[in-house]
């Protein structure tokens, strides 16, 4: 490891008569050696280090558009480093850095190998859910392009919803199946100036962990979450412990599966089902998601179903501009809706959450299941 470095320009005015670098004492600079914005003399550069003493064998690195997700880097020695940043094809912006830390890139490196480094993800979740996705995904290199094709409105109309809202331990059970819903009516609950005691008495089951740690923010643990993140499971986890007679309100989306309900009602139980929000396509998704594409996407990454059918909405069913990115889904019904589009799904998540996801598109690039 060296001790000192020193910092350069490597762009000197052109219009100087000689340069203001004493460079036969930079070249026997025993500590690294910097040079900013020098690429275009950069062949000069290497040229008179060595003719002024610097040894050719000198480790040296190149690196183009540093710290940033399309970062390009090249080492070798000093004699020949400026040839093999033309095959890898460096242009402006590079910095250089020569001296023996060159050397330790493969050692230290740590930002440019992350899994998914450089890869561009299209996040089509909605813009005020976004963040976390895309703060995982950026955290693992990836460049985030949201372009959300689906967004949750309120209702027109809250009758039906206060309604409910205010006779909630008329019910033995309230199901959430998703962040969405437990927003929604804990949004009811502060308007009609009530709070979590409304739910006295009653029983509550979600979908999964990311619903139950919305809900836990609201003061709320629920009794019953499943082993998978699935309507499916839901009904499997109720029905164990005997649903029939049993009053039940599912709050829901004004689009989505009937899969729930109709299980329970299977099973013996009255079933009231509330709309609570709306989806609907943002008016800017067209103008995002065109752009993002024109730019290229690697991996589009989709949690819920509307995610997916909004994107084919979007193009006019014509998915073909995705055939060479990853498609990576946040569960099964997800991948099936986008295998019923024509997609070929590439990641599903096990644990059907956004850490879910994200670990399962980690563990994709990472285990060689990136082809392209």
């Amino acid at each position: 490891m060296s001790s000192s470095f020193t910092v350069i320009t490597g762009n000197e005015d052109p219009k100087k008569t000689e340069s203001a670098l004493d460079w036969k004492v930079l070249a026997q600079l025993s500590g690294t050696l910097v040079v900013l914005m020098g690429w275009r003399n950069m062949p000069s550069i290497v040229e008179t280090l060595v003719a002024n003493g610097k040894s050719p064998r000198t480790p040296a690195a190149l690196i183009m558009w540093g710290t940033e997700p399309w970062q390009i880097a090249v080492t070798g020695p000093l004699s020949n480093i400026v040839d093999l940043a033309y095959e890898k094809g460096i242009s402006s912006p590079v910095i250089a850095v020569i001296g023996d830390v060159a050397g330790l890139r493969e050692t230290l490196r740590w930002f440019d190998n992350r899994p998914l480094f450089g890869k561009r993800a299209l996040v089509t979740r909605t813009r005020a859910q976004a963040g976390k996705l895309s703060q995982r995904l950026e955290a693992l290199g990836a460049i985030a392009v949201e372009a959300p094709t689906i967004e949750i409105q309120p209702l027109d109309d809250y009758t039906e919803l206060d309604s409910a809202v205010t006779r909630l331990t008329d019910y033995d059970w309230i199901l959430f199946s998703s962040g969405n819903a437990v927003e929604a009516v804990f949004d009811r609950i502060d308007a009609l100036n009530l709070d979590s005691r409304a739910f006295a008495g009653t029983q509550i089951a979600c979908i999964g962990p990311d619903t139950s740690s919305i809900l836990q923010r609201h003061g709320i643990i629920p009794d019953l979450i499943p082993d998978t993140a699935v309507a499916e499971s839901l009904i499997n986890a109720l029905t164990s412990l005997d649903m029939a007679g049993k009053n039940i309100l599912i709050p829901k989306p004004d689009i989505g599966r009937d899969t729930l309900p109709t299980g329970l009602r299977a099973a013996g139980a009255t079933i009231t089902e509330v709309v609570s929000y709306r989806t609907v396509m943002p008016k800017s998704s067209k103008a995002l998601v065109m752009d993002a594409i024109s730019e290229g996407i690697d991996i589009a990454v989709f949690t819920s179903s509307s995610t997916v059918e909004n994107l084919a909405k979007l193009l006019n069913d014509d998915l073909a501009c995705l055939e060479n990115a990853k498609i990576a889904c946040i569960g099964p019904i997800t991948a099936a809706t986008a295998g019923e589009l024509g997609l070929s799904v590439d990641i599903v998540a096990t644990e059907h959450t956004i850490d879910g996801l994200v670990t399962a598109m980690e563990e994709h690039f990472v285990g060689g299941g990136d082809t392209g």
